[in-house]
């Protein structure tokens, strides 16, 4: 007989697994898929984030493109008038008495842009940095209330005049939104925009309630629309949330040059950012009187 041979046997069966092998495999499984989960979390949260970012920019993007676009159809439809010696216009009162001695550009409309025209940052609501408020020929009509009916009889009037408007203001969202949305209410600044219908704008009768006289110099033709209540029934909207400040600076053209022909620097028309189409200088080129700014700068933030 042949020695049995103490080798391997070949039909022996692999060894398996032991019971530490399997619970390390386990453990560096888990780790991985922890890892792998963390990393889609936060590729998520990113991708979530960078989606709002997008979308409040591509929001603000928007609103600024609007509010330029209506900045630049400002007017103050403007024309000559008489004056007396010391600059007043023929009213009711002085009829009797006024002498012409020279014709002045006069206007009845508005133009007004700078830092506290609405409020600030400390007033009820806050309203931090500058304003913008002017009349352009825009043809909007809207109801006054439920029960008015007359804007339609506006119908085709594209030019009609209008008093608009833009501002910062810090707020909640419950007059934004319709009474059956119960979402929590969302405190944001916001700039809004004022639009003041055809039929409701009080510019003509604030200045027969001052005498009649054009030279009138009060803000109640936009702080009357944007500070009336309740505040859903204001003619204002939201044009862009999340925009904290809006500065805005007048400025002069290139090439301006006062009487010896030195050029004049743009920031010269406002140095204050403050410009009042109702204001009077002394220098010709820096006389806001009945005028638009030939530029204004505009910058959000």
């Amino acid at each position: 007989m042949t020695p049995r041979s103490r080798g391997k046997n070949p039909h022996r069966s692999a060894a398996g697994v032991t019971l530490v092998e399997l619970a390390v495999s386990t453990a560096v499984l888990a780790l991985l898929l922890l890892l792998l989960l963390s990393m889609v979390n936060q590729t998520d949260s990113v991708w979530r984030q960078t989606r709002g970012k997008i979308e409040q920019f591509r929001e603000a993007r928007e609103g600024f493109e609007s509010m330029t676009r209506r900045l630049g159809q400002a007017t103050l439809n403007t024309y000559w008038d008489y004056v007396d010696a010391d600059g007043n216009t023929r009213t009711a009162a002085n009829n009797l008495t006024f002498v012409p001695r020279a014709y002045r550009r006069q206007s009845e409309l508005r133009f007004i842009s700078g830092p506290g025209l609405a409020g600030s940052e400390t007033s009820a609501p806050p309203r931090p940095t500058h304003a913008l408020f002017f009349q352009a020929p825009l043809g909007f009509t809207a109801p006054l209330d439920d029960a008015d009916t007359t804007y339609t009889q506006y119908g085709g009037l594209e030019n009609l005049l209008n008093t608009w408007g833009y501002f910062i203001e810090l707020g909640d969202d419950r007059a934004l939104k319709p009474a059956f949305v119960k979402t929590p209410d969302k405190t944001r600044f916001r700039l809004l925009e004022l639009m003041q219908s055809s039929q409701a704008m009080e510019l003509y009768g604030l200045q027969v309630m001052a005498g009649g006289n054009p030279l009138y110099k009060g803000r109640e033709w936009f702080l009357n629309p944007i500070n009336s209540t309740p505040l859903a029934a204001r003619p204002v909207h939201v044009l862009a949330e999340n925009v904290i400040a809006l500065v805005l600076l007048p400025r002069l053209a290139a090439g301006e040059k006062d009487a010896k022909g030195a050029a004049y620097k743009a920031s010269d028309l406002a140095p204050s950012y403050l410009y009042d189409s109702t204001a009077t200088r002394d220098i010709a080129a820096l006389n806001p009187n009945h005028q638009l700014p030939p530029v204004v700068q505009v910058t959000m933030v």
